[in-house]
């Protein structure tokens, strides 16, 4: 499945953004675009690949062009090592990107690594990606706030493999106000600090609209909140995690890295990530 992304930008370098071209293109490709994607595959799910270009900080982007941006016109290939297949693309209302690649049969399973091939005029682009073994939940629960009697904070625990370094990824969902999982804030880590252990997550909630002044940490009582916690390999840790930095440091000029960011696509930005994922819920009293 695509979770939710922020698909405002992907901050690569200080002179890029990931924002796609026109589909109305021409034979002559302008060579300063480079191909980005965003693609993932869950366990039990079919792969989800979204194509853009890459565009200069200083172009011109405006409120119609957003749906110009989207790259519909490439050959994708997923492998899982066995099979071999051309994805299709399909159209997803009141979403955007509007358009993603999907396959009809190769769907994620733990262990098993995929291989991604993206071709489009003279670029083709390649990538690998493993989905791990999933992590369970064994507790959930709440915290009050310490001002707000509406409010909650949730926390998780789970179990760490002491044997690997491991790599997680969390989501939260709003079951009727939010139509994707949102990552929570910091989603990405890994075990440095509790290897082998069973530690206790603060879930923040995740920025839907960096804009909005109001937004809050916790969750509200009464509401059904889902949780997906996610197992991923190396590569995709280094890349959320980097680019959450960047999301969150934007703002501040002096914090900011300003360097590229991890990808694991040849010839290209962006992300191709496994999940090893498993879904829980939690009704905020």
């Amino acid at each position: 499945m695509i979770l939710y992304r922020y698909y405002i930008v992907y901050f690569f370098t200080i002179i890029t953004v990931f924002v796609s071209c026109s589909d109305n293109f021409t034979n002559t490709e302008p060579t300063s675009r480079r191909v980005v994607v965003d693609a993932s595959i869950e366990v039990g799910a079919s792969p989800k690949v979204v194509l853009t270009y890459s565009l200069p900080l200083t172009a011109k982007i405006d409120s119609s062009a957003y749906y110009d941006v989207v790259n519909t016109r490439a050959k994708v290939t997923i492998s899982d090592g066995e099979k071999t297949e051309i994805l299709t693309l399909v159209k997803r209302k009141n979403s955007f990107p509007p358009h993603y690649y999907t396959s009809q049969s190769i769907k994620g399973i733990q262990g098993k690594t995929y291989s991604l091939e993206v071709v489009y005029y003279s670029d083709t682009l390649r990538a690998q990606t493993t989905i791990p073994q999933s992590v369970a939940i064994s507790n959930i629960w709440t915290e009050p706030h310490a001002t707000d009697s509406t409010q909650r904070y949730v926390w998780i625990s789970f179990c760490d493999e002491v044997q690997t370094q491991n790599y997680y990824r969390i989501f939260t969902q709003i079951r009727g106000k939010q139509n994707d999982f949102v990552p929570t804030y910091q989603s990405a880590f890994r075990d440095d600090y509790f290897n082998g252990t069973c530690p206790d997550v603060m879930l923040y909630k995740g920025i839907e609209n960096f804009y909005d002044k109001n937004r809050e940490d916790t969750y509200t009582v009464g509401d059904t909140v889902l949780i997906k916690i996610c197992a991923i390999d190396k590569q995709s840790y280094l890349f959320w995690n980097n680019y959450e930095k960047e999301v969150f440091n934007s703002g501040n000029p002096f914090a900011s890295n300003g360097f590229n960011l991890t990808s694991n696509i040849e010839n290209g930005m962006g992300i191709w990530c496994g999940y090893a994922s498993k879904v829980y819920f939690i009704i905020i009293k």
